[in-house]
């Protein structure tokens, strides 16, 4: 049966291609989340962050397909992010599962009463509910600067951007035995993410990258932001950087000033 074009300008086939990046991206993001292993001293944050992760795709889709003023789709996106961590966090205060005045203030105040715990910590450390709580913040952020580079710019670079961030970041704290299976894990879905957003884009506009129909230009074009994806991503699990001696290669700030241990 031949496809027919929506009033929108979009077919069928157009939303499962970028309903399939969606997924990709939401897999990248899981894959880069993994590399918290390096930073805690257990394993019960996963279901915290891994949920999140989950829930901020979510919004970010369901926001993104509103037809509301880009202003309005961003506050939207996180209001969202301020309700799903407080069900998280602080969900006693919570009146009818809508968040109240008192929310922001509890959330606050756990980030407040653990400013000697941030001051004092090294990786690998336990995964207290402040570090979770600005861990799962920075994520929300992360996830929807990530899904508007994606879909709303259409820049693969940028939407990876936050992905390569995390990996990088973590790779400064610490180290598992598992540091290079989850620095290729991470990469790896971050590729996958780009071949097949890049397809979406390809099959939407007729075009890779650019206008030029030369085959080789076009190749070019692609394979440069992937090679430094994977390049920068790589360098970071190499054993020379930090994060990857035996022991923790970075402090959080301490009282004394003191910023990496020896």
């Amino acid at each position: 049966m031949k496809v027919t074009q929506s009033p929108t300008g979009r077919t069928p086939t157009d939303y499962t291609a970028t309903l399939l990046s969606e997924l990709t991206l939401l897999g990248a993001t899981l894959a880069a989340i993994a590399s918290f292993e390096r930073l805690f001293a257990t394993t019960s944050w996963r279901r915290e962050l891994f949920l999140l992760a989950v829930l901020g795709h979510l919004v970010a889709g369901i926001v993104r397909r509103l037809p509301l003023p880009p202003w309005v789709a961003k506050g939207l996106y996180l209001a969202g992010g301020f309700v799903v961590l407080t069900h998280t966090y602080a969900a006693e205060t919570t009146r009818r599962q809508v968040p109240t005045r008192t929310s922001f203030s509890t959330l606050q105040q756990i980030i407040t009463d653990s400013t000697a715990e941030f001051a004092d910590a090294i990786a690998p450390i336990a995964p207290t509910t402040a570090f979770l709580l600005l861990s799962s913040a920075a994520l929300w952020l992360l996830i929807g600067v990530a899904a508007a580079a994606a879909f709303r710019a259409k820049s693969i670079t940028a939407a990876l951007a936050p992905h390569l961030a995390i990996i990088v970041f973590i790779s400064g704290f610490g180290v598992t035995d598992r540091r290079y299976t989850l620095t290729a894990l991470a990469l790896a879905a971050g590729l996958l993410f780009a071949v097949v957003h890049r397809s979406t884009i390809q099959a939407r506009d007729l075009v890779w990258l650019g206008s030029s129909a030369d085959a080789r230009l076009t190749v070019a074009r692609i394979a440069a932001p992937v090679a430094i994806v994977a390049g920068l991503a790589g360098f970071a699990a190499i054993p020379i950087v930090s994060g990857a001696a035996p022991s923790p290669a970075e402090t959080w700030p301490s009282k004394g000033g003191a910023g990496r241990a020896s």
